[in-house]
């Protein structure tokens, strides 16, 4: 069991979400969905609070269902940058999820 000075300690690399360098000037009530709309933005190291954290890390990361997506989705990545296309994979993803059949 972490003490409150430890807990506090542990969290400090985050700022408030009122000290937040990227959310504290947004306003309160669209907080949220400007951090899933997704548009770039330059990421401090420090600064930012643990959401603007969560949606980063969300933003560059994937999870596939399985071995096999995993191998679809790299091969669909491979196909897009030959062609010269930059589609985002997360897009990809989707694309082999609509197009996987179902069971019945």
């Amino acid at each position: 069991m972490m003490t409150r000075a430890q807990r506090l300690e542990h969290f400090s690399f985050y700022a408030r979400e009122k000290d937040c360098v990227i959310c504290s000037a947004w306003p309160r009530a669209e907080r949220a969905q400007r951090r899933i709309d997704g548009d770039y933005i330059r990421f401090p190291i420090k600064g930012a609070c643990a959401r603007c954290w969560l949606a980063f890390v969300k933003e560059i990361c994937i999870v596939t269902d399985s071995p096999e997506e995993l191998d679809a989705l790299r091969q669909a990545v491979r196909r897009e940058r030959k062609a010269g296309r930059l589609t985002p994979a997360q897009e990809l993803l989707e694309q082999i999820r609509s197009e996987k059949p179902t069971k019945h």
